[in-house]
């Protein structure tokens, strides 16, 4: 992973420099699991955590490996998370390891900071297990690349025989507010040709963020999009509306109004829309009416 290559790619307007600089006092991550004895079958928690009280950083990378043969990945809880920016959202990304790379604005700087979750299911039997964080790095919240030292997790546990008749589970996270409000903005970036693009991004607080929708033109179906999105109409006279959704299928929906009036290309097409309908519905009718007299 590189995340600076990442941040250019995908979080227009924010610069981090990866050099390296004077080094400042250390930092940690941290494991903690509800109990280190798991049965066979059962789901378990695995909560990471960052503690940084001396410094503030914002951008943070990893990659947690773990014994992919004997605990298997079910799910990966980022809700209520301290990085507001998910560059590369905590999952799979090979056998074995589970990467993520984000960054936080403005920093952050406390103990105990909630980063992410992820929920496993024991496999198989072993008196001996780890998970291990590496490839970790954290960056001061500076403007002057200077690299955080990070002490790395590590957290045992030991898979032991199932229990007839019983099986653990971890509970659904319950969450019936959609993802946080948030202000898309419209910018016309060289990096794409010149072309507009349009750049967006929220939290949710709860189970999530799943992914965002995107229309341009109200009679355009919704499709699934990530930040930053070309715009198809580089006129700038659509609508265009975007859904937030989380994990449990709450929404957030934002609307942008059209920056330009609708050029007569688009009435046109709206046009061309209402009279394929309305051919539609008209030969719609005279099937119904012939099948109804016979």
């Amino acid at each position: 992973m590189y995340l600076g290559r990442h941040c250019i790619r995908y979080i227009a307007l924010i610069t981090l420099l990866l050099s390296f600089g004077v080094v400042a006092n250390a930092a940690s991550i941290t494991f903690r699991l509800d109990s280190t004895k798991i049965h066979v079958g059962d789901q378990f928690e695995l909560q990471v955590t960052v503690h940084s009280s001396d410094r503030a950083f914002n951008a943070l990378e990893g990659v947690i490996a773990f014994r992919e043969d004997f605990a298997v990945l079910r799910e990966t809880r980022d809700g209520d998370s301290i990085i507001n920016y998910w560059i590369e959202k905590p999952a799979r990304s090979q056998y074995g390891e589970i990467s993520f790379s984000g960054i936080t604005p403005g920093g952050y700087r406390g103990a105990r900071g909630r980063l992410f979750s992820i929920v496993f299911e024991a496999k198989k039997e072993i008196p001996s297990s780890a998970f291990v964080l590496k490839q970790v790095e954290m960056f001061e919240n500076s403007g002057e690349g200077i690299r955080i030292p990070v002490d790395s997790a590590y957290i045992e546990y030991t898979i032991l025989p199932a229990v007839p008749g019983e099986k653990k589970t971890v509970g659904e996270a319950l969450d019936v507010n959609p993802p946080e409000v948030f202000e898309p903005m419209i910018v016309q970036d060289e990096s794409f040709g010149g072309r507009y693009v349009i750049l967006f991004a929220t939290q949710d607080k709860g189970v999530g963020l799943d992914r965002f929708e995107i229309q341009e033109s109200w009679w355009r179906p919704f499709k699934v999009a990530e930040s930053p999105y070309i715009l198809k109409d580089q006129t700038l006279t659509s609508h265009i509306t975007i859904r937030a959704i989380d994990r449990n299928g709450n929404i957030r929906t934002v609307k942008i109004p059209p920056r330009h009036k609708p050029l007569v290309n688009e009435w046109v097409e709206k046009g061309a829309f209402f009279l394929v309908l309305v051919a539609l519905l008209i030969i719609l009718g005279k099937y119904l009416y012939r099948r109804a007299r016979t």
